[in-house]
C-alpha cells in the first residue's frame, strides 16, 4: 500500500516560482512539505538568508516558517515573493552588478552601469520610489519650457529658410511629401522662374515690333472646405445670395421642409382616423350642391395634429362613391404602393376623407378598401413594400410588356383619364349638368330640323357611333351563359369571377364593349379560358349589339327599325348602307307600305310618328350613318338581315 501512496505524492508535487531581486527560480515540493522546508529551499536557491515569503493575491499573504504544510498557503504554479535580510543588502548590490555585466556581455550591448546608492535600512525601496517621483515631477515642470523653445526654433528655422536640416531634427513635413535626409544622393529639383522682359521687342515670325501685354492680376480662388470657416461662411452667405448656388440651396431646403411637413401631416391624419378623434361636417359655402350621394360637397375636417397637438382644419372635395371606386381601381391597376395608407394620406387627402365619410364606423383604411372594393386582393397591405433594383424593375417591365402587349396603351390612357378626373373633380357636376343641357338642346334642335326638312349633317359635326361605357353585369352574364361552349356544368362562381376580371382588369363594361374586342389571345390567357369560348362570347355580344346600333343610327325610332327589318329586309347597317346611292327608292318603298303595318290599334298616333322620320333627308342621313359605322367597325360588315 505504501508504493502507490509514494507514487501519488511524487506525481502531485507543487511547482512554485520564487521571485526576488536576484531573479526567478523554479522549485518543486510535495504538498505535505512544511513551510520551513520552503524557506530552506529558497535560501539554497538564492544563496542568501531568507527573511520572509509572501504568496500571491492581493494583498500578498505572508507565509510563516513552521511545520505547517505548504498546501495551506500555496497552490500549484503560484508565484512567491522572496525578501532577504538587511545584512546581505550590500552583497546583493554587488551581485546585481555582476549579473548585469554578464547579461550585457551575452547580448553584445554596451551599457553603462549607474551606481545605486541604497541605505541599509528599512526605507530603501521607499527612497528609490521617491527619487523617481521627484525626477518625473521635475521633468514635467520643465516640459512647457522645452515645448516653447522648440516652437521658437521651428519659427526661426522657417523664417531663415535654411537649406540644411539635421536628420534627427523636427522639421514640418509638407503634405504628401517625405522628408529628405542630409546624406541623400538625390538632387533637388528647382522650378525655373519665369522672367518677363520689359520694353519693345521684335517678333521672330514677321519682325514686327511688339510690346508685352500687361499681365492681369490673378486672383487666387480658395477651394471650398480648405479652411475651417469656409463651409459655415458659404452656408450663411447663401441665405441672401442671389447666385445660382444660393438659389439651388434655398430651393432644396424649402422642398425638404415642405416634404417633412406633409409627411407629419399625413401621419396625423392616420392617427386621427385610428383614434376616431376627428369631426367631419359639410362646408357652409356649398350646402346645396351635393345631394344624397355626397358628390359635389366640400368636407370640412377638424382633427388634432400629432406633433404640435393643435387643431388642424382641412377643407377637401367629397368624391362620389362611384367615382371613388373608379379612382381606386385605376390606382390599383397602375401603382398599388400608392394605396398604402401612409402614401394615400400624403398624396390625396380628399380620397382619404371621402373613404372615411362613407365608412365612419371603420378605423382602418385597409378595412375601408375591402368594403368598397371586395373583389380586389388587399393582402399586399400587410406585407412590407418591395424595393426592386434597377435591373429587376427593367425585367419586370419587359415581362409585363410581353404579357399585356397593346393593352399597355389603353391602361396608360385609363390612368391618365383618372388623374385628370381627380384634378378637375370640383367641376364634375357642373360639366355633367352642362352636358345634360347640351344633350336636351341637341334633341330639340334635331326635332326642329326634322320638322323643317333640313339636313342636320350640314350644321352639326359628323356623326360617329358611340359605344356606351355604363357597367352592366347582366349583359356580360348573358353573353357567357348563352355561348355554345358554356355548358350547364359551369359554376356560378366561375361566371362571377370572369365578369369581375372583364370589368376590372380589361375595362369591358357591357356587351357593346365586348363586341369590339380584337386581342382574343391575350385576354383568354389572362382569364384562363379557351380562345373558342371567348370567341363565342364575342359572337353573341355582336349579334345583340347589331339591333342597338341600328336604333342609334335611326335616332331611336324603334318603329323604323322594325319596318326596315321585317318588310324591306334592311335591318342591319350593311343592308341600310346599300341604299346610300338611291335613298329616294328606299323612301318610295316605305311610302308604299300600308300604314298599319306594325300596329293594329291607335293608327292615328302611328301615322303621326311615321311622318316625323319618313322624309328623304332623314332616310339619306341614316344611310350615311350606316356607311360610316361600316368604316369604323369591321365586324359590322359580317351581319346581314336574313331572307326567308
Amino acid at each position: 500500500m505504501s508504493a502507490p501512496a509514494k507514487t501519488r505524492d511524487v506525481s502531485s508535487k507543487l511547482t512554485l516560482c520564487l521571485q526576488s531581486r536576484e531573479g526567478r527560480r523554479i522549485i518543486s515540493l510535495l504538498p505535505t512539505a512544511s513551510t520551513r522546508e520552503l524557506f530552506e529551499s529558497a535560501a539554497k536557491e538564492f544563496g542568501f538568508t531568507v527573511e520572509s515569503l509572501k504568496g500571491g493575491g492581493f494583498p500578498p499573504k505572508s507565509i510563516p516558517s513552521n511545520e505547517s504544510p505548504i498546501s495551506d498557503f500555496c497552490a500549484n504554479q503560484e508565484r512567491i515573493r522572496v525578501e532577504f535580510s538587511n545584512a546581505v543588502s550590500s552583497m546583493d548590490n554587488k551581485k546585481s552588478k555582476n549579473v548585469g555585466k554578464k547579461k550585457s556581455n551575452s547580448k553584445n550591448v554596451k551599457t553603462e552601469q549607474q551606481p545605486v546608492m541604497m541605505a541599509n535600512d528599512d526605507s530603501n525601496v521607499g527612497n528609490i520610489r521617491r527619487s523617481k517621483r521627484a525626477a518625473s515631477k521635475s521633468a514635467t515642470e520643465k516640459m512647457p519650457a522645452m515645448i516653447k523653445a522648440q516652437e521658437e526654433y521651428l519659427k526661426n528655422t522657417t523664417k531663415r529658410e535654411s537649406k540644411k536640416s539635421s536628420s534627427f531634427s523636427v522639421v514640418p513635413l509638407q503634405k504628401g511629401k517625405k522628408r529628405a535626409r542630409d546624406n541623400s544622393d538625390k538632387q533637388k529639383q528647382f522650378k525655373p522662374q519665369r522672367v518677363n522682359i520689359a520694353g519693345v521687342g521684335h517678333r521672330l515670325a514677321d519682325g514686327a515690333k511688339v510690346s508685352n501685354r500687361p499681365a492681369a492680376p490673378t486672383k487666387r480662388r480658395r477651394g471650398l472646405g480648405d479652411g475651417s470657416t469656409d463651409m459655415s461662411t458659404s452656408l450663411l452667405s447663401a441665405i441672401n445670395d442671389k447666385g445660382k448656388m444660393g438659389v439651388v440651396l434655398r430651393k432644396g431646403m424649402k422642398n425638404a421642409v415642405q416634404t417633412s411637413y406633409e409627411t407629419s401631416r399625413a401621419f396625423s391624419r392616420l392617427a386621427a382616423i385610428q383614434a376616431r378623434s376627428y369631426r367631419i361636417s359639410q362646408s357652409e359655402s356649398n350646402e346645396g350642391g351635393g345631394g344624397g350621394g355626397g358628390s359635389g360637397e366640400l368636407l370640412k375636417v377638424i382633427y388634432q395634429g400629432s406633433v404640435d397637438k393643435t387643431k388642424v382644419e382641412e377643407t377637401v372635395d367629397c368624391i362620389a362613391r362611384d367615382v371613388l371606386e373608379t379612382v381606386l381601381e385605376g390606382i390599383y391597376a397602375s401603382n398599388k404602393e400608392a394605396l398604402r395608407p401612409e402614401n394615400l394620406s400624403r398624396l390625396s387627402p380628399r380620397v382619404l376623407w371621402s373613404l372615411v365619410k362613407y365608412f365612419p364606423t371603420l378605423c382602418s383604411v385597409a378595412d375601408m378598401y375591402r368594403e368598397i372594393l371586395p373583389a380586389l386582393d388587399w393582402n399586399f397591405l400587410r406585407r412590407r413594400a418591395e424595393q426592386l433594383s434597377e435591373k429587376a424593375t427593367e425585367n419586370k417591365r419587359q415581362e409585363e410588356e410581353k404579357e399585356t402587349g397593346p393593352d399597355l396603351e389603353r391602361a396608360a390612357i385609363a390612368v391618365a383619364s383618372v388623374e385628370h378626373a381627380m384634378e378637375n373633380l370640383e367641376d364634375y357636376h357642373a360639366e355633367e349638368r352642362k352636358a345634360r343641357q347640351a344633350q336636351a338642346a341637341e334633341v330639340r334642335l334635331r326635332r326642329q330640323q326634322q320638322q323643317n326638312g333640313q339636313n342636320e349633317e350640314d350644321t352639326v359635326a359628323p356623326w360617329t357611333l358611340t359605344t356606351p361605357s355604363e357597367p352592366d353585369r347582366d349583359e356580360l352574364r348573358e353573353c357567357i351563359k348563352q355561348s355554345v361552349c358554356t355548358t350547364s356544368l359551369t359554376a356560378g362562381t366561375d361566371v362571377t369571377k370572369w365578369i369581375t376580371q372583364l370589368m376590372k382588369q380589361h375595362n369591358i363594361k357591357n356587351w357593346r364593349v365586348l363586341a369590339n374586342i380584337k386581342n382574343v389571345v391575350v385576354i383568354s390567357e389572362k382569364l384562363g379560358v379557351a380562345e373558342q369560348r371567348l370567341v363565342d362570347w364575342i359572337d353573341y355580344a355582336q349579334s345583340e349589339s347589331i339591333s342597338e346600333i341600328m336604333v342609334e343610327i335611326c335616332d331611336d325610332h324603334i318603329e323604323a327599325v322594325e319596318i326596315l327589318t321585317e318588310k324591306l329586309k334592311s335591318g342591319t347597317p350593311k343592308d341600310l348602307a346599300a341604299w346610300r346611292s338611291i335613298p329616294d327608292l328606299l323612301l318610295e318603298q316605305l311610302q308604299q307600305l300600308p300604314k298599319n303595318v306594325n300596329e293594329t290599334n291607335n293608327t292615328g298616333k302611328n301615322d303621326e310618328s311615321r311622318q316625323s322620320w319618313m322624309e328623304l333627308a332623314t332616310i339619306s342621313k341614316w344611310c350615311d350613318r350606316a356607311y360610316r359605322a361600316l368604316q369604323d367597325y369591321e365586324w359590322i360588315n359580317w351581319y346581314a338581315t336574313p331572307v326567308d
